[in-house]
């Protein structure tokens, strides 16, 4: 985390605590450079992944594409849906 004081690249971390009801973190760093204090809050984001197909396109991975796709592949082996 950056200072916003001197713009020093290293911080460390005094405290940390949940707030907005536990979906973010707020925490209170002091610069090693300077000595300041500041308050940083961190939430998480939540990124579902993509599949990029040969054309370029970007669509959501679909589990049950994939499940489809592997039940195909293996109709014809001697393999139980459970393996």
């Amino acid at each position: 985390m950056h200072c916003p004081f001197c713009n020093a690249a290293d911080s460390k971390v005094i405290d940390s605590r949940l707030a907005a009801e536990g979906c973010q973190i707020r925490r209170r760093r002091e610069c090693i450079n300077c000595g300041e204090r500041f308050t940083t809050f961190e939430s998480y984001e939540v990124v579902m992944p993509r599949v990029i197909k040969t054309n370029g396109k970007n669509e959501p991975f679909d589990e049950a594409k994939l499940r489809r796709s592997l039940m195909h592949a293996l109709q014809k082996r001697p393999v139980t849906q459970e393996q």
